[in-house]
């Protein structure tokens, strides 16, 4: 009967299929990213089998673009997980080292991470097996070292984008807000897919032998870190077989390629985005140069580009920091010299979903 039962039971590549199907549902989110997250689930379930917990870093441009559903999908179906919005150091090292394994879940860090360098030094021991904090604690009279593990996957959501060295340990997910005539599922609470989704990989982590799989092949355009980062969701993918292991690949390859640096107020940014927009408008050409789009804002009058960059006018390392967290950058065209500005079809996707024409 036993055996009867495994052969019934899903493998894990069904499993994926259902996580990134569901995820791509009820959110605007790239395939690459859709297969990543499901990946990183399941990893939440085996991360002892390896030697880092990949961070899953969830960002948005500006609220209202998913990250809420998201992370509701990860509470249900991740490993003994642990949802906050608010949390200290403390309490990070010591529910790690009480727990039989958890995954922490921690939203609105653009709120709370800003200045608290101690909680972003935790988390980010805790990507590697051996990561642990150190303290003293009062025992018999004396005080005594007493050390605690800090290992365990963490999906961190913010707006913006997170600090860097949390993002250089992470797999990124970009949500984005729906564009007009762009449809997506409303989650229904309660989920019927959670129960099932769960219950099968509990039943696919209490089986699996990951051993063989456990030094994947990785792209050669992958740095160390992103390498460390890769194995246990390329591991994870080879063992499913079918086309997850190609696609693991160039969903990897294709996340880690779309970097960007910078952090703004989000209000800030979505004028930004308006005011970008009059000035193209205003110009008739699809071609602006960093220099002209700096020069036109700072004209505006009653918005910020004045005086934003520490009381003097945006300039064009300012504007291409803030337009990072859109997706939106710099390129290089010859006009009667080398110049470098922006396409005004680079800007389109952006003004649907965050300054939509009334």
């Amino acid at each position: 009967m036993t055996d009867i039962v495994a052969q019934n039971t899903p493998g894990i590549g069904y499993i994926l299929d259902e996580i990134s199907d569901l995820v791509s549902r009820h959110m605007v989110v790239l395939d690459a990213e859709a297969k990543v997250v499901a990946l990183w689930v399941a990893h939440t379930h085996v991360f002892r089998s390896f030697q880092h917990t990949p961070r899953l870093a969830i960002t948005s441009p500006e609220k209202q673009c998913g990250k809420s559903t998201l992370l509701k999908i990860l509470s249900e179906i991740c490993y003994n997980p642990l949802k906050t919005d608010n949390i200290t150091a403390a309490a990070i090292f010591r529910a790690v080292s009480a727990s039989d394994g958890m995954t922490m879940l921690i939203d609105e860090a653009d709120t709370f991470f800003n200045g608290r360098e101690e909680i972003r030094g935790i988390l980010n021991s805790g990507f590697e097996e051996t990561g642990s904090v150190s303290r003293t604690e009062a025992s018999d009279g004396s005080y005594k070292p007493r050390h605690f593990s800090t290992f365990c996957p963490v999906a961190i959501a913010g707006i913006g984008l997170l600090p860097p060295t949390i993002m250089d340990r992470a797999v990124s997910v970009r949500l984005k807000r729906k564009a007009p005539g762009e449809k997506v599922e409303r989650l229904p609470r309660p989920c019927p897919d959670f129960d099932r989704l769960k219950g099968l990989l509990k039943t696919w982590a209490d089986s699996v032998d990951l051993s063989q799989h456990l030094n994947p092949d990785t792209p050669v355009s992958f740095e160390d870190r992103q390498t460390d980062i890769s194995i246990p969701l390329l591991a994870i993918a080879d063992s499913a077989g079918g086309d997850w292991p190609v696609a693991a690949r160039v969903a990897l390859t294709e996340i880690f390629g779309a970097s960007g640096i910078g952090q703004q107020a989000a209000s800030a940014s979505t004028i930004l985005l308006g005011d970008i927009r009059d000035v193209f408008t205003a110009s008739g050409k699809d071609f602006l140069t960093s220099a002209i789009v700096c020069t036109a804002l700072e004209e505006i009058e009653g918005h910020p580009w004045s005086d934003c960059n520490r009381g003097r006018p945006i300039n064009p390392a300012e504007l291409a920091r803030m337009l990072a967290p859109f997706g939106i950058k710099p390129i290089q065209c010859r006009l009667t010299k080398p110049v470098r500005g922006y396409r005004r079809e680079d800007f389109e996707d952006a003004w649907l979903r965050y300054t939509p024409k009334t």
